[in-house]
C-alpha cells in the first residue's frame, strides 16, 4: 500500500503543469479550502507557520492590480488568484517556508483536477499592500493564478523535456562540467553551445508558443516576402514555427539543431490555418541533412529568417554555402534579418552595460540567446564568394521596430519595481506615441538607411 501511494505521489508531480489561460468557469470555495489546507501542511522553521494566504475572486481588484501595481496581466485571466505572503523578520525562512506551501498547493491542484501556475512578476509590492490591506510585516512571496485550463488553448501539453540527472547530480561537493556559455556575442557559441541553450528555452515554455519576439511590422515583411515563394522550400532553423503560417502551402523542410525545436516547429505548423502539405523535419548534422546532400535534393526556394543573428559568423558561411549547393539553378535564396546600425549598436551596448555580458540577466534578450545584428554589406560580399550573381537587397524602417516593445517593457519594469517586463497593457504617454510614430514614419518604404534588411539571391 505505501509502494502505490508513492507511485501515485510521483504521477501527481509529473502531471502537474502550468497554466495561463482558463475557462469561464467558477472555482468553489470548497475546492480553494481543500487547496489551503495541503498548503499548511508544508514544513517551517520551528514549526512557526507564519503565512497567509489572501484569495482575490473580484474583477475590480485584479483590474487594479493590474494598472496599479502594474501585476501580470495574466491574472486577469484567472477565475481566482490567491497571493501567499509570509512574515519578513527573516528572508531565508520566509522563502523556505513560503514557497514550500506553494508547492503543496500546486500539487494538491493537480490532484484535485484543477490547473494552476505561479508567478513571480507580480508587480510593485508597496502598490500591491495598498490594494490588499497587507501589513508591513509581510512580505509578498508569490500569486497563483487558478482555474480549470482551456482546452482549445492548450491542444499539446506534453511536458517539457527535464535536464539529465547526471548532469546536475553532485557527491560531496559541487563539481562543474563545462563553462556555459551565455555571451550576446554569438562568435563566442560553438553549435553545441547554442544547441544546449535551445533546450535551455525549450523547457521554459510548452508546444506551440513563439519564442522569439517579432514586431507586427516585422511579421508583415516576412508575410510579403514568403508568402509566395515557390516549393519545394528549406527553411534554415525554423526553431518555434513562428512565421511558419506565412509560408504558401508548398512542401516544406525545416531545418533545426535539436530534437526539442523540431518539435515545436511540428506543432506550429499543425497550428497554421490552411496548411495541408505538412511539413519535413531536419536535424542538422545528423543523417536527414548529410541525406539531402547526398541525393543531391535541389529546393525552388531556401529561407533564413531573423534567425542568421544568433549564429557565430563562420556559419553564417556555411549556411550559405550549403544554401548555393541546395538550391535549383533558377531557385532564390531569401534572407530576412535585424541590419547592423547604429541605434542597434547603441541599444546593444546599453544593455551590456546594465546587465554583463550575460543574456540571462535580461528581459528581451533572454529570448533570443545569442544575438548580433547583421553587417549587410559583409553579407551579400559573402554570397558573391559563395557564386551568388543576381542579388538584390531590400532595408526597411530606419527606426528599429523593435524599440517600441523595448520601451514599453521598460516602462513596465519601471512601474513594477523591477519584478514585471511581460504581460503588460500598453503605456500610450508622449514617448510611446512618439517611438511609435518614428518607427511607422516611412511604411513599408524602402529606405537606405532601413534596419530590416532583406536579401534575395539567385545562381
Amino acid at each position: 500500500m505505501p509502494q502505490k501511494k508513492s507511485k501515485d505521489l510521483i504521477q501527481v508531480i509529473k502531471a502537474r503543469r502550468s497554466f495561463r489561460r482558463f475557462l469561464d468557469r467558477d472555482v468553489s470555495n470548497e475546492q480553494v479550502n481543500k487547496l489551503i489546507e495541503a498548503a499548511i501542511w508544508a514544513p517551517t522553521t520551528c514549526n512557526q507557520q507564519l503565512w497567509n494566504f489572501i484569495v482575490v475572486r473580484s474583477k475590480r481588484t485584479k483590474e487594479r492590480l493590474i494598472k496599479e501595481a502594474a501585476s501580470s496581466t495574466l491574472i486577469g485571466r484567472a477565475p481566482v488568484v490567491i497571493v501567499i505572503t509570509y512574515e519578513k523578520s527573516n528572508f531565508r525562512e520566509a522563502l523556505q517556508s513560503g514557497t514550500g506551501a506553494m508547492q503543496n498547493l500546486l500539487l494538491a491542484a493537480t490532484y484535485y483536477g484543477l490547473d494552476a501556475c505561479s508567478m513571480n512578476s507580480f508587480g510593485d509590492e508597496k502598490k500591491i499592500r495598498e490594494i490588499l490591506n497587507i501589513s508591513d510585516d509581510q512580505m509578498v512571496v508569490c500569486f497563483i493564478i487558478l482555474g480549470y485550463k482551456n482546452p482549445e488553448y492548450y491542444k499539446n501539453i506534453d511536458p517539457p523535456p527535464r535536464r539529465e540527472i547526471s548532469k546536475i547530480l553532485h557527491f560531496e561537493k559541487f563539481a562543474k562540467k563545462r563553462n556555459n556559455v551565455f555571451s550576446y556575442n554569438p562568435d563566442k557559441w560553438s553549435l553545441e553551445d547554442i544547441k544546449d541553450y535551445q533546450r535551455y528555452y525549450c523547457r521554459k515554455t510548452f508546444l506551440g508558443k513563439e519564442m522569439d519576439i517579432m514586431t507586427d511590422e516585422e511579421r508583415a515583411i516576412v508575410a510579403k516576402f514568403i508568402g509566395k515563394v515557390k516549393g519545394p522550400i528549406l527553411d534554415w532553423f525554423t526553431y518555434d514555427g513562428a512565421y511558419i503560417r506565412y509560408f504558401p502551402d508548398e512542401d516544406l523542410f525545416a531545418v533545426d539543431f535539436t530534437d526539442e525545436t523540431s518539435k515545436y516547429t511540428k506543432e506550429a505548423a499543425k497550428m497554421a490555418e490552411g496548411r495541408k502539405s505538412g511539413i519535413n523535419s531536419i536535424i542538422y548534422g545528423d543523417a536527414g541533412f548529410k541525406g539531402l546532400i547526398k541525393k543531391n535534393r535541389k529546393f525552388k526556394t531556401i529561407t533564413a529568417v531573423y534567425k542568421l543573428e544568433r549564429l557565430p559568423n563562420e556559419f553564417k558561411k556555411v549556411v550559405i554555402r550549403h544554401s548555393y549547393r541546395l538550391l535549383d539553378d533558377d531557385g532564390e535564396f531569401i534572407a530576412i534579418f535585424r541590419k547592423k546600425s547604429i541605434l542597434y549598436r547603441l541599444f546593444y551596448y546599453a544593455i551590456r552595460l546594465m546587465f554583463g555580458d550575460d543574456v540571462r540577466k535580461t528581459g528581451i534578450y533572454s529570448f533570443f540567446g545569442p544575438y548580433r545584428p547583421i553587417h549587410s554589406r559583409r553579407f551579400v560580399e559573402d554570397l558573391k564568394k559563395c557564386g551568388f550573381k543576381k542579388i538584390r537587397k531590400e532595408c526597411y524602417f530606419p527606426f528599429p521596430t523593435f524599440f517600441d516593445q523595448a520601451f514599453q517593457m521598460f516602462l513596465q519594469y519601471r512601474k513594477s519595481g523591477g519584478t514585471s517586463y511581460l504581460h503588460r497593457i500598453r503605456n500610450d504617454n508622449f514617448f510611446a506615441k512618439m517611438i511609435s510614430f518614428l518607427i511607422n514614419i516611412y511604411g513599408f518604404k524602402q529606405t537606405r538607411f532601413g534596419t530590416v534588411c532583406v536579401v534575395r539571391a539567385k545562381k
